[in-house]
């Protein structure tokens, strides 16, 4: 089932938090916000396109899937107390960009 209407507002409210990145300082609160930005827009996309799952959305690659999966993962860890380092970000950062990029201009 499409619905448009709710996609347009998780891309706008996706688009607000991306916007606003720069503000957060602390590791978890950026993997929190991160995580939540590809969350809204892959659920964008699938209420855009009718697709039932991640798995089916070609435009990924599997190493982007990956790193939407150590994102989860993270955020999981997160949700339990556990405070993510910088150590984990850094050198996923750039890629995480390029995912949100890559979603906006696809959606």
């Amino acid at each position: 089932m499409k619905d448009e209407p709710k996609a347009k507002a998780l891309i706008h409210l996706a688009r607000k938090r991306y916007l606003s990145m720069d503000e957060l300082k602390e590791p978890y609160r950026q993997v929190e916000e991160y995580y939540r930005i590809i969350h809204d827009l892959l659920s964008a996309f699938m209420l855009k396109t009718g697709e039932p799952s991640i798995k089916n959305i070609k435009i990924l690659t599997p190493s982007e899937i990956n790193i939407i999966k150590e994102l989860k993962a993270e955020q999981n860890k997160i949700s339990s107390g556990e405070i993510t380092t910088k150590e984990f970000l850094e050198p996923r950062k750039s890629i995480i960009n390029w995912i949100i990029e890559k979603l906006l201009n696809t959606i």
